[in-house]
């Protein structure tokens, strides 16, 4: 979207200079999520690189294989089954953005259909967290209206053993929650209580 940078090294958002607060960092500052430490380095790497993945085959890229380690397979094998089965058309891979009047950004894994319904989708190496819910509310109103208000929100676990859980969200009030969570992460960082 216009004028906004991404420092994949910080994982920082810029619009036109100013720092914008990302989805999971307004969700883990609010204390929705827990602070995971140096234990979440290996999950981190391993949902970077399979996301990584993701994105070459839905663009219909070159994927070298043998840059992808073997203990990592089984969560692509997933992924292609769940495309098998669910057939998923994308109009947008890893899009990056931002909410024009609340100014929080993020990248939504997928926008697409789904099950023939124009859907945003969060991918997960990991399990499905209900703060999840909040992130695909979060995404899906970043986009223009009247789509994202009427899109439908997914969370798409892949797991270790080739499997995967798709779990759609249908609560209406995880916006709300999201919106008081970027309140609180404002006010935690007006008050000095998280640094920017």
């Amino acid at each position: 979207m216009d004028g906004l940078i991404f420092d994949e090294e910080s994982h920082c958002y810029r619009l036109n200079g100013s720092v914008l607060p990302s989805v999971t960092t307004v969700i883990k500052e609010a204390g929705l999520s827990p602070h995971y430490g140096s234990n979440a380095v290996p999950a981190r790497d391993r949902g970077a690189a399979v996301h990584k993945a993701l994105e070459l085959m839905d663009n219909a890229l070159e994927l070298d294989q043998s840059t992808i380690e073997e203990g990592w397979r089984p969560y692509l094998a997933a992924y292609q089954k769940f495309t098998k089965e669910c057939c998923p058309i994308w109009r947008h891979v890893e899009l990056r953005g931002y909410h024009k009047t609340l100014l929080y950004a993020g990248t939504i894994d997928r926008v697409g259909i789904v099950l023939g319904r124009d859907s945003v989708l969060d991918v997960k190496t990991g399990a499905l967290l209900p703060w999840t819910a909040l992130q695909a509310a979060a995404y899906a109103e970043m986009l223009p209206a009247p789509i994202g208000a009427r899109l439908a929100r997914w969370g798409l676990q892949l797991s270790n053993n080739g499997s995967y859980k798709l779990e759609e969200y249908k609560d209406r009030n995880d916006f709300s929650v999201f919106n008081a969570a970027l309140t609180t992460y404002k006010w935690r960082l007006q008050n000095g209580l998280i640094g920017k």
